[in-house]
């Protein structure tokens, strides 16, 4: 069955329904890519640091997408809600850096580990290729 048969087969339910079942199909879908790409990124070593770095930006891609063709309405809202919240995320990392920054030139702490680099990291590509996906969205909508 392909995709076009499937979302015919969704979109026929009743709206009420479709509104109930949007969030959890796409967290459902995004949890188990979620999981596969960590049980690549565990068995790939060499690759580790890029691979961490990509993995918020494949599930939130996946999850705006997914969520676009489950959601019954106000489709573009939504996605721009939750780009919304990930700028929200980017922010607080930008604003322990500068916190960071500021006990690096005083030496009252330490210097960034690697996984908040891999976090930091993620969380701006995140950001980027969500607004790629809404231009994407948006432009084919129209």
């Amino acid at each position: 069955m392909n995709e076009k048969a499937i979302l015919k087969k969704y979109n026929r339910l009743p709206e009420w329904l479709r509104w109930i079942l949007c969030w959890p199909i796409s967290s459902f879908i995004s949890v188990i890519l979620w999981i596969i790409y960590d049980s690549i990124g565990q068995n790939i070593g060499a690759f580790n640091f890029v691979l961490k770095i990509l993995h918020p930006v494949m599930v939130q891609v996946l999850f705006l997408f997914v969520f676009y063709y489950t959601v019954p309405r106000a489709k573009l809202t939504f996605i721009k809600i939750f780009i919304g919240l990930r700028t929200i995320i980017l922010i607080t990392f930008i604003l322990g850096a500068v916190g960071v920054l500021t006990g690096l030139l005083k030496q009252e702490c330490a210097p960034f580990d690697w996984n908040w680099w891999q976090e930091f990291l993620g969380e701006i590509f995140t950001l980027i290729f969500s607004l790629k996906i809404f231009k994407f969205i948006r432009d084919e909508k129209t």
